[in-house]
């Protein structure tokens, strides 16, 4: 049995409540689930997403529609709608969050190893979990997908005290996220992330050393471990990772001067002459770590904050997850 809580303000990972992992084979159907209109729902709406409000008053009408039991809720802060998640999480409801991948983060983490159902509404900048569980990125179309579509498992990662249910990074990926926070991300939207990764190619990154299973690497630059296969700027980062399979894939790259680092960033991209370019070590694992002198950039769903020589683990089919069948893996928006 493993014991996991999540503190309102930070999600911080705490030994007091017990979750399932008696569960076989991943993404695991719930048995009494039906379909996503057979509970009613309750809906946590950023305040940023969407504009003026219309994303939830879509989201609303639509539910209305299709006769489906909903209360909506406006936290006014972060840890108010982690507080309201949580008081949900025994409860047998679906609960939707319409935000960013932050919002899905914070909404998700809270119902870990509890009854309800997670919802992922789309209302950010680049909707990867939401996007990755096979879901449009209209708020009504995302609903009427999410209505019939069922309850399975998801992994939950964990880097350091902190859950992740898409993706963590460490170094550089935190640097990007930390550099694509606040209005600018709201007016250039998928194109901040590339502009901020552009701009930290010329800059010298802190190292620091990663260690997995009987192998490791020092002189690292960015390590980013995927739970869904979509990453930022409309780029697939680890195309074999999913949220069911009990893995976390992961991307090492080495720092080997400014010039290597320009090409691992090429290689990304979705188009055959990058195959050309170096890419970053993959390898799939359950268990990491890392150390370095000092605190590194490091960020979970898209959310930045600093860590210090911090462990990565994943606990297998920890929440439910309303999910399309079969999830759509496309890049694009």
């Amino acid at each position: 049995m493993v014991q996991l809580r999540y503190h309102t303000k930070r999600c911080e990972l705490k030994q007091v409540q017990t979750l399932r992992d008696s569960f076989s084979g991943g993404g695991m159907v719930d048995p009494e689930s039906g379909l996503g209109r057979s509970r009613p729902w309750e809906v946590l709406v950023n305040q940023r997403a969407g504009r003026k409000g219309r994303a939830a008053r879509a989201v609303e009408g639509a539910l209305r529609q299709a006769g489906v039991a909903a209360r909506f809720h406006v936290p006014q802060t972060p840890e108010e709608g982690r507080r309201i998640a949580w008081d949900l999480s025994r409860q047998n409801v679906v609960v939707a969050a319409l935000g960013g991948d932050g919002t899905v983060n914070d909404i998700g983490s809270q119902l870990v190893g509890g009854k309800a159902w997670l919802a992922m509404l789309p209302g950010g900048t680049e909707n990867l979990m939401c996007r990755s569980a096979g879901f449009p990125t209209h708020p009504v179309k995302a609903v009427e997908r999410l209505l019939t579509a069922r309850a399975v498992r998801w992994d939950v990662g964990r880097l350091g005290h902190r859950v992740f249910l898409g993706l963590a990074g460490v170094g550089l990926d935190g640097e990007i996220c930390e550099r694509a926070e606040g209005v600018l991300r709201e007016q250039l939207g998928q194109m901040v992330y590339w502009l901020a990764a552009l701009g930290q190619v010329p800059l010298k990154p802190k190292t620091y050393s990663v260690k997995w299973n009987s192998s490791g690497l020092a002189e690292v630059q960015q390590v980013v471990f995927s739970n869904v296969p979509l990453y930022g700027g409309g780029l697939i980062m680890n195309a074999d990772a999913a949220p069911t399979d009990g893995w976390l894939d992961m991307a090492v790259f080495p720092w080997k001067g400014y010039g290597a680092r320009l090409g691992q960033f090429l290689s990304l991209l979705p188009v055959s002459w990058a195959r050309k370019f170096p890419g970053p070590v993959r390898a799939r694992v359950k268990q990491a770590h890392l150390e370095a002198k000092g605190r590194l950039p490091a960020h979970v769903d898209g959310e930045p904050f600093l860590v210090e020589n911090p462990s990565i683990s994943i606990y297998p089919e920890a929440l439910w997850v309303l999910q399309a069948t079969p999830p759509s893996l496309s890049p694009s928006l």
